[in-house]
């Protein structure tokens, strides 16, 4: 992770590592980049409790979080569907004037 990254992590409240090791301060921010990958926002994931271990955060834990990410996908692609159909509606609609006009 680049070093102005990192800093701007340290900004919003993932502080430094502090007395962690050095395996335990990757772990934490391959977690934060590979959440963020999934769509999870900093505050999603300054507000996780993470653990010392193999794994920062419990199986349970990251189920419970990634159930809820895909509730949230799934009401986008829905409303993103919904929109494309009334967009497509719109296009048809205006295609029919012009040829009508």
């Amino acid at each position: 992770m680049p070093a102005r990254q990192l800093q701007r992590l340290e900004q919003r409240g993932f502080g430094g590592c502090g007395h962690a090791t050095r395996s335990f301060c990757i772990a934490i921010l391959r977690f934060i980049e590979h959440a963020q990958g999934l769509g999870f926002s900093l505050k999603e994931i300054a507000s996780v409790e993470v653990a010392e271990g193999d794994h920062p955060i419990s199986c349970d834990e990251a189920i419970r979080l990634l159930s809820g990410k895909l509730v949230a996908v799934d009401a986008m692609i829905a409303e993103a569907k919904a929109r494309k159909s009334r967009i497509n509606a719109l296009i048809a609609e205006l295609q029919s004037r012009k040829t009508q006009a």
